[in-house]
């Protein structure tokens, strides 16, 4: 998916690009993975500490 958003203007740096399409992405990912995480796991977390968002703490320190 990282194609998608990685663009090079002639004698551009392509490490450059890479990293910024590398990091929008995990930046996109956190987002979306807080939604998909709240919906799924919405009540089914009562032995948690801190229910869905500790499931969501976790994602997030691993990225």
């Amino acid at each position: 998916m990282e194609t998608f958003f990685v663009k090079v203007k002639d004698g551009g740096n392509v490490q450059t690009a890479l990293n910024i399409g590398e990091f929008g992405l995990a930046g996109l990912m956190v987002v979306a993975s807080y939604f998909i995480i709240d919906i799924m796991l919405a009540g089914t977390t009562t032995g948690l500490p801190n229910g869905s968002m500790g499931v969501f703490y976790l994602l997030s320190i691993k990225v």
